[in-house]
This record gives C-alpha cells, sequence and structure tokens, in this order.
C-alpha cells in the first residue's frame, strides 16, 4: 500500500521478514515450497527509519553486488532479480528521464560509498539517490531536502548524507578529466638529452618506444614508463650524417569513471535496483619529435715534435693526431666516401724561448 510520500509502507519490514522466515521453516520440514531462484536479499540499512516505516538501505543483488531502490512508490525487489545492464538513459518511475549531470553524480556516489555494509553509509546512499527518483521528490522538489525527508531525523545517516551530499558537489564541479599524456625531449648536446613523460591520471603505465635514440640505461628503445618519469637517452645518428632526427612514442592505459551511467537491475513489476556503471579501461598515446639536430663537423687537429730541438741541416719531424669533439662527431663521408682534411702548417723559427701553447 502507498502512503502520501508514494513511498511503500512495506519495504524490507520485519513483519514480511518473519513471514518469510516461516516460510522457510516449513520448506525444511518437507513442505514444497517454491522461492525466487535469483533474489534480493536485505543488506545494510535500517528497517523502518523513514516516516512511512520502510527500510533505508541497500540489497544484495544476486550476483553478489549492492544496489539501491530507485522507484519508491512500488514494492520492496523480493521477486526474482534479472541481469544488471549498464546504462545512461534511466527515466524515473514517473516517466522523466535522469540528466547526464543527475547521472554522473549517481555513479559517483555509487562508486565511492555504495558497495558498504556499513548502515548509516547505506541508508545515506539510499536517501540520496531517493533524492532524485523518489514520489516526494516529484511532488515536493528533487535536490537535498528530499532525500532528507527519507532520514526521518536520523542524526547518524545524517551526518552520513551530508558527508556524501557534499562529495557528490565536489565531483560535479570537478568533472573526471579525460586521461592524457605528455612526452617532452630535451637535448643538452647534439647526442645527450632527456625524455620527460607526464600523465593523467598519473596511476596510468605505459610503453615508451625512441627512434633515432636509446636509453643510456640500458641502450634500448624501449622502456615501460609512467607519470613523472625522466628518462636520459642517447642519439644514434647514421654514419655520415650531418643532421637527425628523434621521435618518441608513448601508449598508455588507465583505468577511467564510467561517467553518467549506472547498473540497472529489473525485479518484475517490483522496484528497480542500481549500483554503479564498473570502470572502463581507456588507451591513449602522446608522441613528439625533436630535429634536424645539427652534427657539426669540427675536427681537432694535434701536433707534437718528436725532438724538442734538432741539428742543423737535420728535419725537424712533427706528429698529428687528428680527431673530433665530442663523442657524437661522426666522420662525414661524400658519396660513401669520407672526405679528406688538408691541415698545412708554418714553422717558425729558431726562436729564443719556447713559445706559449694555445688550445686553439
Amino acid at each position: 500500500m502507498s502512503d502520501a510520500t508514494g513511498m511503500r509502507t512495506r519495504h524490507g519490514s520485519l513483519t514480511t521478514l518473519f513471514v518469510v522466515l516461516a516460510v522457510v521453516g516449513l520448506a525444511v520440514c518437507g513442505l514444497a515450497v517454491s522461492l525466487p531462484a535469483a533474489a534480493a536479499v536485505t543488506g545494510a540499512g535500517f528497517s523502518s527509519i523513514t516516516p512511512s516505516g520502510g527500510y533505508l538501505g541497500n540489497y544484495v543483488a544476486p550476483d553478489g553486488t549492492r544496489v539501491y531502490c530507485i522507484d519508491s512508490s512500488k514494492d520492496w525487489p523480493s521477486g526474482s532479480t534479472g541481469a544488471g545492464f549498464v546504462t545512461g538513459a534511466v527515466n524515473t518511475e514517473w516517466g522523466a528521464p535522469l540528466d547526464t549531470a543527475t547521472l554522473q553524480r549517481f555513479n559517483f556516489v555509487l562508486t565511492t560509498y555504495g558497495q558498504t555494509t556499513q548502515p548509516e553509509t547505506a541508508a545515506a546512499v539510499s536517501a540520496y539517490i531517493y533524492a532524485f527518483t523518489s514520489g516526494w521528490a516529484r511532488s515536493h522538489g528533487s535536490g537535498y531536502e528530499a532525500g532528507l525527508y527519507f532520514i526521518n531525523g536520523n542524526r547518524a545517516v545524517a551526518a552520513a548524507y551530508e558527508k556524501i551530499w557534499a562529495a557528490a558537489q565536489a565531483a560535479a564541479v570537478s568533472a573526471p578529466t579525460t586521461p592524457t599524456a605528455s612526452v617532452l625531449v630535451e637535448m643538452t648536446s647534439p647526442i645527450d638529452g632527456v625524455v620527460r613523460v607526464t600523465t593523467i591520471p598519473s596511476g596510468a603505465v605505459g610503453t615508451l618506444t625512441l627512434n633515432g635514440a636509446v636509453l643510456v640505461a640500458t641502450g634500448d628503445s624501449t622502456a615501460s614508463v609512467r607519470d613523472g618519469a625522466e628518462l636520459p637517452i642517447r642519439g644514434v645518428p647514421e654514419p655520415g650524417v650531418s643532421a637527425y632526427s628523434i621521435s618518441v612514442t608513448a601508449q598508455f592505459r588507465a583505468t577511467a569513471p564510467a561517467g553518467p551511467a549506472v547498473t540497472v537491475y529489473f525485479t518484475g513489476e517490483q522496484q528497480r535496483t542500481i549500483r554503479h556503471a564498473p570502470p572502463t579501461e581507456v588507451a591513449f598515446d602522446a608522441e613528439t619529435r625533436v630535429g634536424p639536430i645539427d652534427l657539426p663537423f669540427e675536427p681537432v687537429l694535434e701536433s707534437v715534435v718528436r725532438d724538442s730541438t734538432v741539428a742543423t741541416g737535420d728535419s725537424m719531424v712533427d706528429g698529428l693526431t687528428v680527431s673530433m669533439v665530442g663523442p657524437w662527431q661522426i666522420w662525414p663521408k661524400f658519396d660513401g666516401v669520407p672526405l679528406n682534411v688538408v691541415a698545412v702548417g708554418t714553422l717558425y723559427g729558431p726562436l729564443p724561448s719556447e713559445p706559449e701553447s694555445l688550445d686553439s
């Protein structure tokens, strides 16, 4: 029977619970009694707490998850409960669709607080759902006061409800962001550099792949990375080139909230129940490229005489060593043939004293 609020007075009451227990007792004694093969059972909450003497809390669905009623004027879900399905389109029992913002908050509340065995929290979650889906909300306006009505002055449940309401409002303001990633390459020399990785959410794990460079630590071109990673790299230009490029790609996977959706269960003509929509695994990536990076050809010629003094008429022998600045230097080629470098020097002397040595 419905009362003025549009909520069934029997909503998990003790009277019916006793009847069920009696029937079970008869079945044990040998009577053939048919019970629902897949019925939801009372979970955490309070009996007779609402103004109409109804139950406020969650039920345990046949799949073991905790669910909450949304059709306050119908009977409690004692019948056979079907399998839940995820949907972003939910209507109230009078046919009004719940908007995206409400479903987003429902999913947040049900995800964060819904799977609870704590009676006060469970009753507060149920009141939050009824704040938007109950007959009382329809008649008197949905929102905070509509949910508070079902708590009926219970201080512990009201405190939990206040906490849940504030958290849902804050979550609505800071809606979940789309997972993103970025990779940045900073070169400190023509071949030395660092790759920096940033991801949202920070718990995302991915694989970084280098082209044109390797990781200093391992010599490999791939590595597992997460948010905040800083990886020293070294360029590996092709022999003989005067410039090269480095490209970096990173592929990530992360768990993201399902957004404005819930999981709905039907129990015949009795109340529908809902729980959170499970999070989804999202794939996302990032890439960057630096270059062309010039490789300046800077040969170094070092001259060392074999003898510091020679006799008149003897030849002075000078040993020359040719090298290049930095380990990134690669001797250039033209049509596959290394270029020739010609060094021309002039000998001055004799000098009254040894000349000053210069670095360049």
